[in-house]
């Protein structure tokens, strides 16, 4: 597991160990002048992190310091830098690429790396940049929240977005699509509200619930439970809450009847 923090340093944890008091090891290190320690990493907090789920040992970080490092966890060493112009808020690699890396940031765009060559495709989103996903069932689509409330989906392979909503009132601060329902998208926001919609085609609003959990900072479908979803808020006593949408009668309604599909080749069969 990785962990970052207000610190520009990284710690990965092995979450094998039951009760550790040290983490397994740390990324990056702070310059230190009087011992002539050199830096190595970031140099301001870390706000994002992303694991590339087909290159086990390498893991992406996005910081305040306006940098993206790409990281080899066998040697501890960043291997690559990628920049923005502003913090970068948010990353992930693509599901099925494992040279392509998604990033967002305050300066108001979403890029699209190749990390191999280092091509950029910059998105010009108009807002600063709060979160972002890739589409795992249609994946040249990716959704990006922003400050302002909107969620925008766009195809990468163009610069024009695909489809636009006000989604919320105040930041989109998390949305995660659904591991196997295709469409089901849930999105969360410092409004303090929880909303499904349904994005199939043109999005489609399903239902919202307050959780009485304060603002809400970020949220995330289980991997495989396609109806369970995780959510993050600011108060102590409504820190963490697992919710099964299906306890929705709305939702269960809207999904109910979906054909649960495992993989992208299954929905392009479907399409076909």
């Amino acid at each position: 597991m990785a962990v970052a923090s207000t610190s520009p340093v990284i710690e990965i944890w092995d979450l094998d160990v039951i009760d550790s008091l040290k983490c397994k090891t740390k990324l990056g290190r702070r310059r230190n002048k009087k011992k002539k320690v050199t830096r190595i990493g970031h140099k301001d907090a870390v706000l994002s992190l992303s694991w590339n789920k087909q290159v086990k040992n390498v893991l992406a970080s996005g910081s305040a310091d306006h940098d993206v490092k790409l990281w080899d966890l066998s040697t501890g060493q960043d291997v690559k830098t990628l920049s923005h112009t502003d913090k970068v808020q948010t990353l992930t690699w693509h599901p099925y690429e494992k040279q392509t890396l998604l990033t967002g940031s305050s300066d108001k765009n979403a890029r699209v790396f190749d990390c191999d060559s280092e091509d950029c495709k910059i998105y010009d989103i108009g807002q600063e940049v709060e979160i972002v996903t890739w589409n795992h069932f249609k994946p040249y689509n990716f959704l990006v929240g922003t400050d302002g409330g909107d969620v925008i989906c766009h195809d990468a392979r163009t610069s024009e977005p695909v489809w636009k909503i006000s989604a919320h009132t105040s930041a989109v601060s998390g949305l995660s699509l659904s591991s196997e329902c295709p469409g089901c998208l849930i999105t969360v926001s410092e409004d303090k509200k929880v909303k499904i919609w349904d994005i199939t085609s043109q999005p489609k609003f399903v239902v919202e619930k307050d959780f009485e959990m304060g603002k809400l900072f970020n949220c995330v479908f289980a991997p495989d439970a396609p109806f369970v979803v995780a959510m993050g808020g600011e108060k102590s006593d409504g820190l963490f809450k697992v919710w099964d949408i299906r306890n929705s009668a709305a939702a269960n309604n809207k999904f109910k009847k979906k054909k649960l599909l495992t993989t992208q080749a299954e929905e392009m069969e479907d399409d076909t």
